[in-house]
């Protein structure tokens, strides 16, 4: 479902959003709609050719990933609740994973996505396109161990560039020091030092 481009780990942003009109977005979550309410409007949306994206498992499982796989989503995002159900259901079906690290250190969540678990089960895996896309995170993100990014076809080549300069060896500790940081300021120097 994802049109990866030439380079391994880069996946084109494009691909996730459809084709035709749009897509159907839901937060299916304890906060947000029922399971039975995302499922109606699934399949209101499908009946009309739109393509569905979910946002799932951000604070509990709601085994809404197993409900997206089986309307064929785009996507489903978030996921640090996420079982092996809902992993297995993704996998058969090819729904992206899509991760969100800037929603997960800002609301200091303390539950990481069950990344090693999609990896093993070939569920493609796409970070959030706002932060992928911007140079000046892309050694924090690689330094937190995330391996693919998904951002406007536009943004490719600067960010690729990046990737191939960057020592994981040396960003991994300096971008935990800047996850850990509380002070604006200080988080500031840390970002500049991490992209000098």
């Amino acid at each position: 479902m994802t049109n990866c481009t030439s380079e391994p780990g880069l996946i084109d942003t494009g691909t996730l959003a459809g084709t035709g009109p749009g897509h159907i977005d839901a937060f299916c979550e304890t906060i947000g709609f029922t399971a039975a309410q995302t499922e109606r409007l699934f399949r209101a949306a499908t009946s009309f050719g739109l393509p569905v994206k979910i946002h799932a498992e951000q604070l509990s499982d709601q085994k809404s990933a197993i409900l997206a796989a089986r309307y064929g989503a785009l996507s489903a995002d978030h996921l640090e609740y996420l079982g092996e159900d809902g992993v297995a259901a993704m996998a058969n079906t090819g729904t992206v994973a899509v991760l969100l690290p800037g929603a997960f250190y800002f609301l200091r969540e303390t539950r990481l996505p069950p990344i090693e678990a999609l990896r093993r089960a070939g569920v493609p895996i796409a970070v959030c396109g706002e932060m992928a896309g911007d140079l000046q995170l892309t050694r924090l993100l690689l330094g937190v161990g995330l391996r693919n990014f998904s951002m406007h076809p536009a943004q490719l080549p600067a960010i690729k560039e990046r990737i191939l300069r960057t020592n994981l060896a040396e960003v991994r500790p300096l971008a935990q020091r800047v996850l850990r940081s509380t002070d604006p300021r200080r988080t500031r120097e840390l970002l500049a030092r991490l992209n000098a």
